[in-house]
């Protein structure tokens, strides 16, 4: 990457040579500076220099204008042998480039990199391997009473509402067992064939509770909600001991500082 020129250096390439072999003869700086000016744009002898030597860029609007008056189109601003070109905080291939300019980028391959696309491309990596060591860990704790093939998974994931997600902060924060939303739902199936929700409900309805106030209610419910909890927490410890006794699972990956 580093032994590619900067688009600004090629463009300054082909406007000097442009500039010099413009028919029926070469044109001074200053020459085309006025005709550019011609077209109402305030250029002058420094700024076609500046523009020459890569200190300035140019606008599209100027590139317009600029190619009108070396009676070239915009691609020939651009044209390069080298295979890229580098772009600010990244590069760009010579196919796309060109591609680019006339407005049809299909089928182009390698076409561009640049550092906001490899840290998105980290950043996906990253997240499918968190994920599959999720999936790993739900596997070998849960795989044994509940469905973990990619449509029951979907499902469940589907069903990971407020309740679940909170309860799934408290229980990593007491765990540290990489507890997440997806693995409250699945183990609310396999230990109530319910969801957490459901099964908080049934448990305050038992409580014959028709009479009572809304904030009797309410405690009835955060009981439920705290025994539940206590309920799972001890099954996911168990089944995280058993996991790791019978057939260890590789800790999930934590994202790169």
């Amino acid at each position: 990457m580093s032994d590619y020129p900067q688009l600004s250096a090629v463009i300054a390439d082909n406007v000097r040579r442009l500039r010099t072999d413009t028919p029926p003869g070469a044109l001074s700086q200053d020459g085309l500076a006025r005709h550019i000016r011609y077209r109402g744009i305030q250029w002058t002898r420094a700024t076609v220099a500046a523009i020459e030597t890569g200190r300035r860029s140019v606008s599209l609007v100027e590139g317009v204008a600029l190619a009108d008056v070396l009676g070239v189109g915009l691609g020939d601003l651009v044209s390069t042998t080298s295979s890229h070109v580098k772009m600010d905080l990244g590069i760009w291939s010579s196919d796309y480039l060109a591609g680019a300019v006339k407005g049809n980028t299909d089928g182009i391959e390698d076409a561009f990199q640049s550092d906001e696309l490899r840290d998105l491309s980290r950043i996906v990596s990253q997240g499918v391997r968190d994920t599959l060591g999720r999936l790993s860990l739900l596997r070998s704790r849960w795989g044994r009473d509940v469905s973990m093939k990619p449509a029951a998974v979907v499902e469940r994931e589907r069903r990971i509402g407020d309740v679940e997600a909170a309860v799934a902060s408290r229980l990593e924060s007491r765990t540290r067992l990489g507890v997440t939303g997806l693995e409250v739902v699945v183990a609310a199936d396999a230990m109530w064939r319910r969801s957490f929700t459901e099964e908080r409900e049934r448990r305050v309805a038992a409580q014959r509770p028709a009479a009572a106030s809304p904030r009797t209610r309410q405690a009835l419910r955060g009981r439920a909600t705290r025994d539940m909890e206590r309920e799972m927490q001890k099954a996911i410890e168990d089944r995280a001991s058993e996991a790791a006794t019978l057939s260890p699972v590789t800790p999930m990956s934590s994202p790169a500082p």
